[in-house]
């Protein structure tokens, strides 16, 4: 009996643990992503840049940002027009090599989201592997020129919003699409009383 009520408290203390710890990295992940993105300056009319933001927050978790550098906002156009849009680059700070260019989708259809984005990449890796040259517009100040081929070998992802169920996405922000709403309105309210920086 003794080894039974034993075991039934070991239950309940791993129930309790389990949960909170979930609770804890949901919750903390949102006030530690404003923490950081308090501080830095982006501009937040358009909804996709939160979403953008936080998934650069969630690759530095993979990469380590002492060896890479990781970019938001990379335009590609030829001679004449805009061909495109890439939302996020990582690229090496040892030889500037790019390991990762992903898409960001906060969108309530995924499937249709998750269309899109595909499309986007293939398009960019397209542009990348054709003849015509390619010039580069990156949308924050990096160290580097890009030139197509540094993109050679690079990885595609995608990412959405945290959802429950199936999610075509293999990579979500770890938010979900109500967190990130409620995480732009925080920082544009901050913004608005000159407590977080602006893009000038």
């Amino acid at each position: 009996m003794f080894y039974h009520l034993i075991k039934n408290f070991m239950i309940v203390i791993l129930y309790f643990f389990l949960a909170f710890s979930s609770f804890g990295r949901s919750q903390g992940s949102f006030e530690r992503d404003y923490l950081i993105l308090k501080k830095i300056p982006a501009d937040y009319r358009s909804f996709g840049s939160i979403c953008e933001q936080v998934a650069r927050l969630r690759l530095k978790e993979k990469y380590n940002p002492k060896k890479f550098n990781f970019l938001v906002g990379l335009e590609y156009r030829n001679s004449n027009r805009v061909l495109g849009e890439v939302d996020l680059v990582v690229f090496s700070k040892k030889d500037g090599r790019v390991v990762i260019v992903g898409e960001v989708k906060c969108w309530k259809d995924l499937d249709a989201a998750v269309k899109k984005a595909e499309k986007q990449l293939n398009r960019f890796f397209r542009s990348m592997g054709g003849n015509q040259k390619i010039f580069f517009y990156p949308k924050e100040r990096v160290s580097i020129k890009f030139q197509k081929k540094v993109f050679v070998n690079a990885k595609k992802m995608y990412f959405s919003q945290k959802v429950e169920g199936k999610n075509p996405f293999k990579n979500n922000i770890g938010l979900t699409l109500s967190e990130v709403k409620k995480l732009r309105k925080k920082l544009q309210e901050c913004q608005r009383v000159k407590e977080c920086p602006t893009v000038r």
